[in-house]
């Protein structure tokens, strides 16, 4: 019986939050309406929680510094939902895990303490999910990008303009995040957006050393007047030498961060497999 009532009581608590965090209907028609022009981007969990954050997230603007905000936006643009959730609804999912796991707790009368740390957990996960999606686009991103600039070279000398070489290109590469980028700043320049504009677009919404330099040398080749081939080729070759000096760098490391498993589990291992033999045979006598 107990166990039904602190049930009831959560799911009445939880009801009234919402509740109170109930926009008006304008609000929530707005945010339907950009949500069905961002739809490419939505992954399953978002579109399955959706409702609640579109009733949830009004209640949530302006909450929050200034620095976390600016800090949490520009981890959606590197994880790429910008245009799928926004800092409001992330918010919003923060406090819906919050107190489910609160109301969960409750119900099968877990400890305080570990109540509060499962409750904590639920309230942060988002932006470790958020953090690990970033860091996993990123990663695909450089992963993609030497064939990508290889490719741009060789159509910009061939005589293609920048623009097409850039259509061209994001029909060929395979479905991934640089593709969806390269997608998103062709909409840019058809929209009317300059070389310029869309380049630092790109550069803000991936976050990425490489894409920064890479932005920053056309841009500045572009205000110049310098040949766009050349800085291309420039470019690939910085890029193709970062990447062996990384590699690199990693097969050295290799060696260093093999010695802890190797002396606690392979090393004895081996001399269990050859000095046990000899052992049991000497204590046998």
């Amino acid at each position: 019986m107990s166990y039904i009532l602190v049930f009831l009581l959560a799911t009445a608590s939880f009801a009234l939050i919402v509740y109170s965090f109930i926009p008006d209907q304008g609000a929530i028609i707005a945010i339907r309406s950009r949500k069905e022009k961002t739809k490419e981007f939505e992954s399953p969990v978002i579109r399955m929680l959706g409702p609640i954050l579109t009733v949830l997230s009004p209640a949530m603007a302006g909450k929050g510094s200034e620095r976390y905000r600016t800090r949490v936006k520009q981890l959606l643009k590197s994880a790429g939902l910008d245009g799928a959730i926004d800092i409001e609804e992330l918010l919003a999912l923060k406090l819906v895990l919050f107190v489910t796991l609160s109301a969960f707790c409750l119900l099968y009368r877990i400890p305080l303490v570990f109540s509060l740390m499962i409750a904590g957990f639920g309230f942060v996960f988002p932006e470790l999910w958020l953090r690990d999606q970033a860091k996993a686009r990123k990663m695909k991103i450089r992963r993609e990008l030497p064939f990508m600039m290889d490719l741009l070279t060789l159509l910009v000398e061939a005589g293609l303009e920048f623009t097409a070489a850039i259509a061209l290109i994001s029909d060929r590469l395979k479905d991934g995040p640089l593709r969806q980028e390269l997608r998103i700043m062709l909409r840019e320049f058809r929209v009317g957006a300059s070389r310029v504009e869309a380049l630092q677009s790109l550069a803000d919404r991936i976050n990425l050393q490489e894409v920064n330099s890479l932005s920053a040398a056309l841009i500045q080749a572009s205000q110049m007047g310098t040949s766009i081939g050349t800085v291309l080729r420039a470019q690939s070759e910085i890029m193709r030498a970062e990447r062996f000096q990384a590699a690199e760098k990693q097969g050295a490391e290799a060696a260093s961060k093999i010695m802890i498993p190797l002396i606690l589990f392979i090393l004895p291992a081996t001399l269990i497999v050859i000095i046990g033999p000899i052992l049991i045979k000497y204590l046998m006598r």
